[in-house]
């Protein structure tokens, strides 16, 4: 059976793909049943936040297709019976092809990538180096297809993943984002797909911070091994609960014992 395969293939047609993912590790780290009932039995909910995130993925890494492909919303007050319809008729007038951005959304865009394309160092990246990468492969340890998509993977072997953030400010900030969302989780998961692939070491992993408010800082941060450790943790715990799931035919939640929780220490100080 082949182990791996690398190729560029459309978001559409990725995310159709029931291979196990990073989102799916992060679902099945929690229990389960997270995993059957958000990523095996349902598609994924759309939020303004990750349309944001698409829409700027889309124009940074392929900037002649997004050209090609967007066009801005005509405003419409869709508090009213003649909002609502004119933007009904918009949508039923599109181009399936077409990438529809809001007027808002377009003008948060523009000037993230101007700071994107004024930033030496991200210019010098985006340029050597392959965007939306796609690795499929059968991983044995796990006995799962597995599948993974870079959002850039330089030819010197480095991932580079790129990131919206609310407030880059501080390392603390940046620390909670990575956590909270389980970026080192995905960490984790994209540098075992390219180790898998092309049976070398990822020399770096790096993450790029863009805020989403003006004025659009950026924060270049690399993937430290404590990182890595910490994800491993929730990886073993992902592994645990999907081989139990397969074995017992059962996608079970958390443990319905009862138990004490005590106050956080940060609480007593509050």
């Amino acid at each position: 059976m082949e182990n791996s395969r690398g190729f560029t293939l459309s978001e559409e047609l990725y995310h159709k793909s029931k291979r196990l993912s990073s989102s799916a590790i992060k679902q099945l780290a929690i229990s389960a049943k997270h995993y059957k009932v958000n990523y095996i039995d349902s598609e994924s909910k759309d939020t303004p936040a990750k349309k944001l995130g698409r829409l700027f993925h889309k124009a940074m890494l392929e900037p002649e297709e997004f050209r090609d492909r967007f066009i801005v919303e005509p405003k419409f007050d869709k508090r009213t019976k003649i909002g609502k319809q004119g933007y009904a008729d918009f949508i039923l007038d599109l181009d399936p092809k077409a990438i529809s951005v809001s007027s808002n959304d377009y003008d948060s865009l523009i000037p993230m990538l101007d700071v994107i394309l004024e930033t030496e160092i991200l210019r010098k990246i985006l340029k050597d180096s392959m965007k939306e990468f796609t690795i499929f492969w059968n991983d044995e340890e796990w006995g799962e297809k597995c599948k993974a998509r870079f959002d850039i993977l330089t030819y010197s072997d480095f991932i580079v993943d790129i990131k919206t953030i609310n407030d880059a400010s501080s390392d603390d900030k940046i620390s909670k984002d990575i956590f909270k969302w389980g970026y080192h989780i995905s960490a984790y998961w994209y540098i075992r797909a390219f180790e898998k692939h092309f049976k070398r070491k990822c020399k770096k992993f790096v993450w790029v911070f863009i805020e989403s408010g003006k004025p659009h800082g950026i924060k270049i941060v690399e993937c430290e091994g404590a990182w890595i450790e910490l994800a491993e943790k929730k990886i073993e715990q992902a592994q645990y609960n999907l081989k139990q799931a397969r074995q017992t035919k059962k996608w079970e939640c958390y443990n319905a014992d009862p138990r004490v929780i005590l106050p956080i220490d940060w609480m007593y100080y509050s």
